[in-house]
């Protein structure tokens, strides 16, 4: 069992409210909060998601699926667009009952239990009972994809692809890496950090990423957060 929760951990530090963490969390939280790098990169990236789910609702999109969403406190998808079906995923029982708790008997949301690199047998089957089968979705896929090993990554686009309808937007960050500068020791200890879940990071490049997502369609790129010469955290905007 893991001795702390990323999600809860994101959520206090976007909230500053540590109400719902153990000892542990709490004093994580504290030492990240003193890494100004992860605290800036959490927060840029919790308002990527605000504005890209924003840009797809423009589309005409009203339907989403949102993939390692953690705990949904202020701003999630189901608040900044109260008339949306909604179905948040995380793998994790702690945060995904969080989740059911805070969103109470909303009909529009739902919150399950699912693995993103088991996608097509664990979340898929009760994406398509929710939001119809071969939904035009908005797909929010952010802050996940850096733990996922290529192949089970290139997977996971496939799944999608096949499952939702021409239409659908895809939005996830990821961290590219300049392979030929080293990381610094602080990017190290967060590395460390990730592994005490047992989350081992995979650094790719922009092609690299590019070709794992195929068929899908960039659309976007968006700098996040740019961390010096050795990465950058970008947001993509995918199309189908």
């Amino acid at each position: 069992m893991a001795i702390y929760k990323t999600g809860k951990v994101v959520a206090a530090m976007l909230q500053d409210d540590t109400s719902l963490l153990n000892p542990f969390e709490k004093a994580l939280l504290a030492f990240l909060k003193r890494l100004m790098s992860y605290k800036k990169s959490a927060v840029e990236r919790w308002l990527y998601g605000q504005r890209v789910t924003l840009e797809m609702s423009k589309r005409g999109i009203d339907k989403f699926l949102v993939l390692g969403a953690g705990v949904p406190t202020s701003g999630h998808v189901h608040q900044l667009l109260p008339e949306a079906k909604v179905l948040y995923v995380d793998k994790d029982p702690e945060v995904v009952q969080l989740g059911r708790e805070i969103i109470g008997d909303n009909p529009k949301v739902r919150y399950i239990k699912g693995d993103i690199i088991k996608l097509r047998d664990s979340v898929l089957p009760e994406a398509s009972d929710f939001l119809g089968p071969n939904p035009k979705a908005g797909i929010i896929f952010i802050g996940s994809s850096y733990f996922i090993p290529d192949d089970a990554l290139k997977e996971v686009f496939s799944s999608l692809y096949d499952w939702s309808a021409p239409g659908s937007l895809l939005s996830l960050s990821a961290g590219i890496r300049n392979p030929n500068v080293p990381l610094p020791p602080s990017f190290k200890i967060l590395v460390f950090i990730y592994a005490l879940t047992g989350n081992k990071t995979y650094p790719r490049t922009a092609e690299q990423l590019k070709a794992l997502a195929q068929p899908w369609k960039v659309e976007q790129t968006e700098v996040i957060i740019d961390y010096g010469e050795h990465s950058k955290l970008y947001g993509y905007l995918l199309s189908k």
